[in-house]
């Protein structure tokens, strides 16, 4: 789930209240040029994302899903 994309400061802040918020799901910054961006959990399958999407989203109402880049599917 990726929950923004911005500057490294924003990408920082974001990341350390994800962590704190959501610390059942691993959260890392993703460098792509040229934003950084937050993305949080790693997923089997996209209902399992679906879920955890509903709650992310109340405190980041622009999460959104996204498919790995190294998904098979």
């Amino acid at each position: 789930i990726q929950v923004i994309s911005g500057s490294l400061t924003t990408a920082r802040e974001t990341l350390k209240n994800c962590k704190s918020k959501f610390s059942d799901f691993k959260s890392d910054v993703i460098y792509e040029t040229p934003n950084y961006k937050v993305q949080v959990g790693e997923f089997r399958n996209k209902l399992d994302a679906d879920r955890a999407l509903v709650t992310i989203s109340e405190e980041y109402g622009g999460a959104f899903v996204i498919k790995p880049k190294n998904s098979k599917r």
